[in-house]
């Protein structure tokens, strides 16, 4: 492997480390749209607090974090996590079916997910349901006396054999094991129209239509991590905000931070990353980011009060921009996010993305070590990353 090769392996590692650390460290903080009562309550250094009712009282915010210590994660990198999780599984290959059952299984009803679930998670499992009914509708037509324990089975074996596979590599497995338990051949050449059917109509693309907020972003690190310059990423990257938040503001503005990512992994300073971002983006992401890379602020309420700070995405990344333009580190840009107040962690997975791979080279500027062990479950992640990018950390 060439230095350049090594450099660019270690920008990957450390885009999906600053996401998760900078996501754990917004946590106790998180929703406090008050930037006088964060300074109040954590002076400089808001980071891995454990979230307190108390903070958020006569004051604007919402209190999301009820059952959370310092050191965990948000739904926000939760929902980073299934994509690394996804990705691990599958050798560092993006497959879009695997990533929506793996999603569901974390966040669906009994899922391994307990916590705050965001209007485009709760909106795509909501979805997903309405999708197996139509499916399983479809399949009646396309099969006629079709019986309704065969189709269960079916519908079963789809959702686990068809996690990853698609064609005949998905319906011959599938096929096989229905042989196993109907001998009937006219049940089988039903079932085998109920799989053809069920591949043929089946969808990934069920993300919350109305949703324009910053969680379109949050599985992206390590997707862009393991795809970054190839010519594929950018249908990639599309294909999977949009099975969580199938919303054209929420694409455009999180293919402009994608790209960024990108451009940072492969070696580009912030400032010149998001200055060619931009100029490849859509008219409406153009004007309110190349406004915030011009925007001379003071203060992190005048930045506030310029952009917005809520989870919607033209607020979110406009903040994030102006942030990213002037941290001189990870530390600080990750502070001064937190310190903006509103939906930091949401803000956070950027942010803490592109500083993790801009910065790893200066031990003085990256991810400090202190920081990293805070977060629960990094061992982990760690070996999830170096599962996904083959490589060690």
């Amino acid at each position: 492997m060439s230095d350049l090769e090594k450099n660019i392996e270690i920008r990957k590692q450390n885009a999906i480390l600053g996401a998760l650390v900078a996501d754990a460290a917004s946590l106790g903080m998180h929703w406090l749209y008050d930037v006088e009562r964060i300074s109040q309550v954590a002076g400089k250094t808001p980071e891995f607090i454990t979230p307190n009712k108390s903070h958020y009282e006569n004051v604007a915010g919402f209190f999301a974090h009820p059952m959370k210590e310092a050191g965990d994660l948000t739904h926000y990198g939760e929902q980073l996590v299934v994509g690394l999780r996804s990705l691990a599984e599958n050798s560092g290959e993006w497959k879009p079916f695997h990533y929506l059952e793996t999603f569901r299984h974390t966040f669906d009803c009994g899922g391994s997910f307990h916590g705050y679930i965001d209007a485009s998670t709760s909106g795509t499992i909501a979805n997903y349901r309405q999708e197996k009914i139509r499916l399983m509708e479809k399949a009646k037509a396309e099969a006629p006396g079709i019986e309704k324990y065969p189709l269960m089975v079916v519908d079963e074996l789809f959702q686990t054999i068809g996690l990853s596979a698609s064609g005949e590599e998905l319906i011959a497995p599938i096929l096989k094991s229905m042989s196993e338990i109907f001998t009937d051949e006219k049940i089988m050449k039903q079932l085998e129209a109920v799989v053809r059917s069920y591949e043929k109509n089946r969808t990934c693309i069920l993300g919350f239509s109305e949703d324009n907020q910053v969680p379109s972003f949050s599985k992206l690190p390590p997707l862009v991590a393991c795809y970054a310059g190839d010519p594929k990423l950018s249908d990639k990257v599309e294909e999977a905000i949009r099975i969580t938040s199938d919303n054209d503001e929420a694409v455009m503005y999180s293919m402009f931070a994608a790209k960024a990512l990108e451009l940072v992994i492969l070696g580009e300073s912030i400032p010149k990353a998001l200055k060619a971002a931009v100029d490849g983006a859509d008219k409406i992401v153009k004007e309110k980011i190349n406004h915030a890379l011009n925007f001379e602020y003071q203060t992190l309420m005048q930045l506030g009060k310029e952009y917005g700070t809520n989870c919607i995405v033209h607020q979110a990344f406009p903040v994030s921009t102006a942030i990213l333009n002037k941290a001189p580190n990870y530390k600080t840009g990750v502070r001064e996010n937190i310190l903006a107040s509103g939906d930091n962690a949401g803000r956070s997975i950027f942010v803490g993305a592109m500083l993790g791979a801009a910065y790893c080279a200066d031990p003085s500027k990256s991810i400090p070590a202190s920081w990293l062990t805070k977060v629960k479950g990094s061992k982990e992640y760690i070996k999830l990353i170096g599962d996904v990018l083959k490589s060690e950390i």
